[in-house]
């Protein structure tokens, strides 16, 4: 069970990482009720909530969105954060 260890947060922070090196401004989620809350800690703002359906099941989660701050430099030295 890896729940409060800290990996989603360590994930987010290498696709961020990887986002800002790619020149990329922007990182869009779709997230469950469950998961909007540890979304939101990490800085991303809900969009629009929306109703989806998956085999006749209706469900609401949130499209989520965080902007992030200039690229990453090529030259500037980085690495993946490590995992606790």
């Amino acid at each position: 069970n890896f729940v409060r260890l800290g990996v989603a947060r360590a994930l987010l922070e290498h696709i961020e990482e990887t986002a800002q090196i790619n020149a990329l401004r922007r990182l869009y989620t779709e997230a469950s009720l469950t998961a909007r809350p540890d979304f939101e800690a990490m800085g991303f703002r809900m969009v629009v909530p929306q109703t989806i359906t998956i085999r006749g099941e209706s469900m609401t989660n949130y499209r989520t969105e965080k902007r992030l701050h200039s690229p990453i430099s090529l030259s500037a030295p980085h690495s993946a954060p490590s995992l606790p």
